[in-house]
């Protein structure tokens, strides 16, 4: 399933929230299968952004299972909420 990933931090946090990212590095390099896969820009990027001069942001993402979501909300619990939305490709481009 292909989700937006919706995410916000309290500006305190901010450190917090860094020093937490290198562990989600290092465990998510250990464990691949425990959570999902970030979806990748043409240039190989993960495809997540941050909302100028907000705590907030979105990144788009591809689980096969509803554990490997509720794994990441527990990682990052307390120190960042998210909403989700699922998404689907479109194959064709629309003209507007």
């Amino acid at each position: 399933m292909k989700l937006i990933a919706f995410w916000e931090i309290r500006p305190e946090d901010r450190e917090k929230v860094q020093a937490r990212g290198q562990e989600w590095v290092k465990d998510r390099k250990q464990h691949p299968e425990k959570y999902g896969r970030y979806m990748r820009l043409q240039d190989g990027t993960a495809a997540g952004f941050r909302m100028i001069g907000e705590y907030r942001g979105f990144s788009l993402v591809e689980v096969d299972t509803e554990e490997q979501l509720q794994n990441s909300v527990e990682f990052w619990a307390p120190l960042m909420t998210f909403k989700f939305a699922p998404i689907q490709q479109v194959q064709i481009a629309f003209q507007l």
